[in-house]
């Protein structure tokens, strides 16, 4: 089978999740929002935590916009989901980082309001220009789709009982001898499983992105992969 060249930036992330929402059916929908909110919270905590927000602030921050821009929306079908288009959209990563930056600038700029009007409240935001220069945005992005990368990954390797010292060695942090010493097991044995980790690991990594990716189409699937696969490594740079 042919496949086509990797883009560098796939066209996927359009999900069935958002599909089924989008249909309505108020079963699927509940389900469906379940899973986007239990997909996508880490990486939009982490987008928050990024730009200079504690740990309780993120936490915060991503149950606002939860709530705000999705939940409260639901009903009246005008959600950040529903508005979602996928031939003027094109990809949905994209889409949702530039929903998180409109939504953080509104808070740092509610927080200047409240300052100049004198006001008392506070939002736990660091102070950062409103508006970002291309280089600033590009990286702001690349780094949501790599902390996106390795919360698929990591729930793929959560398949194996020892996903974290298998992580480890994959993205060079600690060697097999290592990392069965850390375990208290042979180093064989740790070779062992570990051959066997980086074996099925593909498979459970295309389980997970399939869940994120409505194309059917393989090639684009292959494409994801590759992408987020570069991202991880790349963390390890």
């Amino acid at each position: 089978m042919s496949m086509k060249p990797a883009s560098p930036v796939p066209s996927t992330m359009w999900t069935q999740v958002i599909e089924v929402i989008q249909q309505g059916d108020p079963v699927a929908t509940a389900r469906a929002l379940e899973e986007f909110c239990r997909s996508y919270h880490p990486v939009i905590v982490s987008f928050f935590q990024q730009r200079g927000c504690g740990p309780e602030d993120a936490e915060d921050f991503a149950q606002e916009f939860f709530e705000g821009d999705i939940i409260s929306q639901m009903e009246a079908r005008k959600s950040l989901i529903h508005r979602a288009d996928r031939q003027r959209n094109g990809r949905f990563r994209p889409y949702l980082f530039t929903a998180l930056k409109n939504f953080y600038t509104e808070k740092v700029r509610q927080r200047f309001r409240k300052k100049s009007g004198g006001g008392v409240q506070h939002v736990p935001v660091e102070t950062h220009e409103v508006s970002e220069n291309g280089d600033a945005a590009q990286r702001m992005e690349r780094g949501f789709d790599r902390a996106l990368a390795l919360e698929v990954i990591q729930r793929a390797a959560r398949h194996a009982t020892r996903s974290e010292q298998y992580l480890a060695c994959l993205r060079g942090e600690l060697s097999q001898r290592e990392a069965a010493a850390q375990l208290d097991i042979s180093e064989n044995t740790f070779k062992q499983g570990y051959f066997r980790f980086r074996n099925d690991l593909p498979r459970h990594l295309r389980d997970e992105v399939a869940k994120l990716v409505a194309e059917a189409d393989p090639a684009a699937l292959e494409d994801e992969i590759r992408y987020l696969m570069k991202l991880f490594s790349a963390e390890t740079a």
